[in-house]
Order: structure tokens, then C-alpha cells, then sequence
């Protein structure tokens, strides 16, 4: 009887693992873990709105990285201008998530993390998006203090991602809130500022808000998201964190 070729083993061998991995590589593959970053307002004027960002964890050990769409720069001729009118020029920035909670440790702000129940499919598509809008040529977009903000970008992508789940979830409830409400609110710390929202938005500030629309305040989105389930009942936040202690005052 003649024996095996070795060779020939070998070669079916090589040919079974590349089949193996063709077909299951992709689930093998560990899928990037998203989360909603919050931090609590701070004590400059632009920081009075709080803040959040998207965070991808790649599970693979890397550093997790954080998706932050509220950079600008104040040295622009025109910024002022801008900011007065509600028209800077942001973008989002990708940055080490310890770095990036190092700069809210040294300000005192307080920031929690809401680890979301994403499918794999769906995480791996929100990476990759986020990863592409934060290449220089795409990262820069208009600013606009109440419907396309820091917060409203890390909404947009979130819906998005989940094929649409928090627009229809949060159009469809409101809890009364007003732009001008919130605007006066967060600002009056900076009693000048607060007076310059009251006396400088119109009527139509005061029309109530649904849950969506409020969601350009960052705890306001995180409150709506702990509230969220998928369509199979999944909560949507799976885990949530805190990860700096809040160190200033409350607005």
C-alpha cells in the first residue's frame, strides 16, 4: 500500500486552514466594543453645554480611541464672529482615550461612559465611519449651536448605526423642554451669557422639544439612551460607568 506524499498533506493542510479562515475569519475577529462618553459642563463660557464623544474599543489590547467632534480653533481671524453668531467651523479629532480624559481630570469634569449592546456588524460599520469622517479631509463641518453640534454628530451616528432606532424612539416623545429653557439654564453661570440667550433667540425657542431635538445638550442624550431598548428588547446601554468624578458645581 503506498504511503502518504507529505507534501501532498501538507498542501491539503494549508489549503483546509484557508478555507477555514475565508469562511470564519470574520466571526473569529473580535468586534470593536462602542461607547457614549459624557462629561459634565465646565467652567469656560463654551464649555457650559457639556460635552460627549463616541469611543471604539478594538478589544484586540490596543488603546481604545476617542471620536471627539468638538475641536475648533480660536485663533481663527474670524472666530469670534462666529462663535457670536453660532457658525464656527468644528471638527471631530481621534485621540488616545486617555489622553483625551486626562485634559476634563485637569478641569475637574466629570465624565461617564455608556458601554452600548451594538451587533457586531453594526459596531464594526460605526468604526469604520468614525474612523473615515476623522481623516482631515472630512473631519471639518459648520457648527451650529442647537441642531448640528458635538452631541447631535454623536446622535446622528448612533442612529445611523442602529438603522434608525433613536429617531423614531425619541421623535415620539417629549419632555417639554425648550431651547431657550435649556440654553438660559446651562449658561446662567455666565449671567451675560445666559441674558444673551433669553433676549437673543426668538419665538420659536420656545417651542417644546422632543427628546430628539434635546438631545444637542450630551446628559440629555445620555438620559435618553439609558432609557432605549432594541427592537428585541435589548437595552441598549449595556454598562454604564463613571470614569472621572464630577469636581465642580451643578448647573
Amino acid at each position: 500500500m503506498p504511503r502518504p506524499d507529505p507534501s501532498a498533506r501538507r498542501l491539503a493542510s494549508r489549503l483546509l486552514l484557508s478555507l477555514f479562515l475565508a469562511l470564519f475569519g470574520g466571526v473569529l475577529a473580535a468586534a470593536p466594543r462602542v461607547g457614549v462618553l459624557t462629561m459634565q459642563p465646565g467652567e469656560v463660557f463654551f464649555e457650559r453645554f457639556g460635552h460627549n464623544a463616541l469611543v471604539v474599543d478594538p478589544g484586540d489590547g490596543s488603546e481604545p480611541t476617542s471620536y471627539n467632534f468638538g475641536y475648533f480653533d480660536p485663533e481663527e481671524p474670524d472666530f469670534l464672529s462666529r462663535f457670536v453668531a453660532g457658525t464656527m467651523r468644528y471638527r471631530l479629532v481621534a485621540l488616545p482615550l486617555a489622553y483625551d480624559l486626562s485634559l476634563y481630570e485637569r478641569a475637574g469634569r466629570g465624565v461617564s461612559v455608556q458601554w452600548l449592546d451594538l451587533d457586531a456588524s453594526e459596531a464594526t460599520a460605526l468604526a469604520a465611519m468614525l474612523a473615515v469622517n476623522a481623516r482631515p479631509e472630512n473631519a471639518v463641518y459648520d457648527y451650529r449651536y442647537f441642531t448640528d453640534n458635538c452631541s447631535t454628530r454623536v446622535r446622528d451616528a448612533l442612529d445611523a448605526a442602529t438603522g434608525g432606532l433613536l429617531k423614531r424612539r425619541l421623535t415620539a416623545s417629549s419632555l417639554g423642554n425648550t431651547y431657550r429653557g435649556e440654553a438660559v439654564r446651562l449658561a446662567w453661570p455666565d449671567r451675560w451669557m445666559g441674558l444673551g440667550f433669553h433676549l437673543g433667540l426668538s419665538a420659536r425657542a420656545d417651542r417644546p422639544l422632543s427628546r430628539w431635538d434635546e438631545a444637542f445638550i450630551p446628559m440629555r442624550l445620555a438620559d435618553s439612551l439609558r432609557g432605549l431598548s432594541r427592537e428585541d428588547g435589548r437595552p441598549l446601554v449595556a454598562e454604564e460607568r463613571e470614569l472621572l468624578p464630577h469636581r465642580l458645581p451643578v448647573p
